[in-house]
């Protein structure tokens, strides 16, 4: 069967929080919902870096708990994260975002969430909700934030052509049947905290920059 609602909307196995400048670059943090290996974030890094054609540089790992409390029922784990700067936009110059490169270079991953803040300035035409074979994309956008929640099927891909604009219904090749993995249901307040490090981590590196 295809991913179900359920799937859609659980926890990541990697969040990616990417953050425009006005000097061109871009603020970038991956973050894991438990602690891995520096090792493995690095050649997360790395992969990165290959595929997106931009430079990283002043590249920190850490290993922290989330600043909120996930749920008074559960302990708190510790989660890794890494923060660098992009000596490039991540947004294409045809308004979308290099879905593409961030998908391949984070195929080891399942389930991807990629986060967007853009200027206001920014006007956004890319890729909105897609589905083939490899993966599935969904699409949300909340002012300045453009999220996409990434569903990786099949990784053996060597190219995943995902379209720049969002396509016709008639153009879009649909998923074929792929077994939903059964997963353990994670509660809404533990996402947050997920994504509430992530941004926690990156707002701390960026308002450093700039003090």
């Amino acid at each position: 069967m295809l991913w179900t609602a359920r799937a859609i909307a659980s926890q990541p196995d990697v969040l990616l929080l990417a953050y425009s400048m006005r000097d061109g670059t871009t603020q970038v943090g991956l973050t894991y919902p438990s602690m891995v290996a520096h090792k493995q974030v690095l050649r997360d890094v790395a992969s990165l870096m290959t595929y997106t054609g931009n430079h990283f540089k002043n590249v920190r790992i850490t290993d922290a708990y989330a600043p909120v409390n996930a749920s008074p029922h559960r302990a708190r784990v510790k989660m890794t994260s890494v923060e660098f700067i992009s000596d490039k936009s991540l947004d294409t110059s045809n308004h979308a975002f290099a879905l593409e490169s961030m998908v391949s270079a984070l195929r080891p991953y399942q389930k991807l969430t990629l986060m967007f803040f853009t200027s206001p300035s920014f006007q956004f035409e890319g890729l909105r909700n897609y589905q083939n074979k490899y993966v599935t994309v969904r699409f949300e956008h909340r002012g300045l934030a453009f999220s996409y929640k990434i569903f990786i099927h099949d990784a053996s891909f060597s190219k995943l052509n995902l379209p720049d604009y969002q396509p016709s219904p008639s153009d879009i090749q649909l998923a074929q049947t792929v077994p939903c993995a059964n997963k353990t249901k994670r509660s809404a307040a533990f996402i947050f905290g997920f994504v509430a490090l992530g941004i926690a981590a990156i707002a701390l590196r960026t308002l450093t920059k700039f003090t």
